[in-house]
């Protein structure tokens, strides 16, 4: 389904012309090599733009990137193989750069054989051939000897870098005739390309394809490596491969037991490497790469929505279009939103994947598409489940994520299930991963409060999830939603009634206390009281009373008679034990009481309150 996907996204983007033609590979290049008409380098030219970007603090400034190039189709077989229209370094110069010396010695002798490959290559591939530009190059790869020119000053000039840097062709002074632009190159290289594919039908297996349904020639090896994951191998992974011998079924070795056409192998790579090199359609979460995008013409609004809403909190969230913002804010409050005003249609189908590389592929870790009208609602509902008071803001998934993690631990991520399972409740608008709940209390329970971080232990973000976690499962249920948005004096749950009471007894004892306390009551109870709370109230309502000794008259009025509400809504006994759920609770109860403003009164108030 993903491969068919991407295929039919392939079509879009090629009538687009935003995929790289049939035949030809986008290649970053740094340097231009200037040739004589005797093919000897004048110069070598920093081909790299200028391009601005705001540091850290916001000042603008300037980097240098590589110019983006089209050239003949790059070869993705591993160890030394020929390219038409050579750019790396090695092959077209037969030269290793170490130590500040240009040397043609290796133990494999790989830049001796790779450039013996380039030069015979191409000399061949360009015969025949009559333009000032092809002749200049003709001449360097008859005449260029790499033991004569270890001491090359333009080469020697370029320093490290030239083991970094890719290269093309020009001639000298006239930078803009690129030899890979010439049109006696670019004809021959179709007839080139055409002539191989004849040749490759003649040798390759006939069968039918799985995508298309017709009988097609089928891919020995998806060889158009995927780029862009993070992880993958520098010099790209597959997503379809077959190696081992059990895998082998009715004699189809390698990728014949896929039954994924040439064709279809160059239409899915090539539009999944389109996504990948786009930040509109990517966002790394740990080790995963999730990938969107609408099967539509025009999908820039579709995906800075998706990335606003679930990626990246901060990235559109100042420069987001009023239109955007607009439809945002009618989500959020359950009114119509005006899609049309951006030519948004709801109806557009959305698909979004996450990867996660191995040894030897990429294993995809969940795959979902729907309208996107019904992915931006569940979202949106994703966004007004989290909402808390002192927390009004999108929470994307990775701040959820990293509330997921301890503090103290030096492994920063989550396991790639629970991903996918908080993606698949986000955007099928299902119950969220139990394993989330339990995680997030458990962090909240364990977690201790840093001066640093202050109440990391029982920030808004971590209350909002587990709010999101319970009232969903209840409303999936149809039950009536425990939680509120704020504290909620009428809520009778015993749990969310003794966090309440927890609350109340910590603040009593902070107000008892002149001094600032090192060890509250929270420090030492509040895991126990959260899953067995008859353990410990009895001992930290005699605890109070020595609190409330210490207060002045009127605050210890005020306070019993707080302590008393709840008690007499909460009876005689206090809950044996809390399951997971009721934890969860317990855990809002106490952050609304804690944190409530309610609770905030000058002396004139709390007299009055003891009126």
């Amino acid at each position: 389904m993903l491969i068919q996907a991407l295929c039919e996204y392939y079509d879009i983007l090629e009538k687009q012309g935003n995929i790289t033609p049939k035949g030809y590979t986008k290649v970053l290049v740094d340097y231009l090599i200037c040739l004589t008409p005797e093919g000897k380098i004048d110069e070598i030219i920093d081909w790299r733009k200028p391009e601005e970007y705001k540091d850290k603090k916001g000042k603008r400034k300037v980097k240098y990137v590589s110019r983006e190039e089209l050239l003949p189709e790059r070869s993705q077989k591993p160890g030394i193989d020929l390219n038409i229209i050579e750019h790396r370094p090695l092959y077209i110069f037969g030269l290793n750069y170490e130590k500040g010396k240009f040397t043609t010695i290796d133990k494999t002798e790989k830049a001796k054989k790779s450039h013996q490959i380039f030069v015979e290559g191409n000399i061949e591939f360009i015969e025949g051939i009559d333009s000032p530009i092809v002749n200049a190059y003709r001449n360097f790869l008859i005449n260029w000897n790499p033991e004569d020119e270890m001491n090359n000053p333009n080469l020697l000039s370029l320093g490290t870098d030239y083991n970094k840097g890719y290269f093309c062709f020009s001639l000298s002074g006239n930078i803009n005739e690129l030899l890979h632009n010439d049109e006696a190159i670019g004809q021959r290289w179709k007839r080139y390309c055409l002539d191989r594919i004849k040749s490759a039908n003649e040798n390759e297996k006939i069968s039918q394809c799985a995508v298309t349904g017709k009988y097609m020639p089928i891919a020995r090896t998806h060889y158009n490596k995927i780029k862009g994951v993070k992880g993958g191998q520098a010099a790209g992974t597959v997503l379809v491969s077959y190696k081992n011998d059990s895998e082998t079924s009715y004699n189809k070795g390698q990728s014949y037991n896929s039954n994924i056409s040439e064709s279809v192998m160059l239409k899915y790579t090539k539009s999944l490497n389109y996504l990948l090199g786009m930040e509109l359609h990517k966002t790394f979460i740990d080790d995963m790469t999730v990938v969107h995008w609408a099967h539509s013409n025009d999908n820039k609004d579709f995906d800075i929505l998706m990335k606003f809403l679930v990626f990246d909190e901060k990235l559109y969230d100042e420069d987001l279009d009023t239109e955007l913002k607009g439809i945002f804010n009618h989500l959020m409050k359950g009114t119509k939103a005006e899609f049309e005003t951006l030519n948004i249609d709801e109806n557009t189908t959305y698909y979004i994947f996450g990867l996660v590389p191995n040894n030897s592929r990429l294993s995809i870790k969940f795959f979902f598409k729907d309208k996107f009208g019904s992915i931006l609602r569940n979202v949106t509902q994703h966004q007004k489940d989290l909402l808390i008071e002192g927390n009004k803001k999108q929470i994307p998934v990775w701040i959820m994520k990293r509330e997921l993690i301890s503090p103290k631990s030096n492994d920063d991520k989550i396991s790639p299930s629970l991903l996918s399972g908080i993606f698949k409740s986000i955007f099928f608008g299902t119950n969220y991963p139990e394993e989330l709940l339990s995680t997030i209390i458990r962090r909240v329970k364990t977690d201790s409060d840093e001066e640093k971080d202050k109440f990391v232990k029982m920030n808004s973000t971590r209350i909002g999830i587990i709010k999101a976690c319970i009232n969903r499962k209840c409303r999936l249920n149809n039950k009536e939603e425990v939680i509120k948005m704020s504290l909620d004096p009428q809520n009778s749950n015993s749990a969310y009634l003794c966090g309440r009471l927890f609350a109340l007894l910590e603040k009593v004892q902070q107000k008892a206390s002149k001094e600032s306390l090192n060890k509250t009551i929270k420090d030492s109870y509040f895991a126990t009281a959260c899953s067995t709370p008859s353990v410990v109230f009895s001992k930290l309502l005699v605890l109070s009373q020595n609190h409330l000794a210490k207060l002045e008259p009127q605050y210890e009025k005020y306070w019993n008679k707080k302590i008393a509400e709840v008690i007499n809504m909460l009876g005689t006994e206090f809950p044996q034990t809390l399951s997971l759920t009721e934890q969860g609770i317990f855990i809002i109860g106490y952050y609304q009481q804690f944190y409530s403003k309610k609770d905030d009164v000058k002396k004139e108030e709390v007299q009055n309150g003891n009126n």
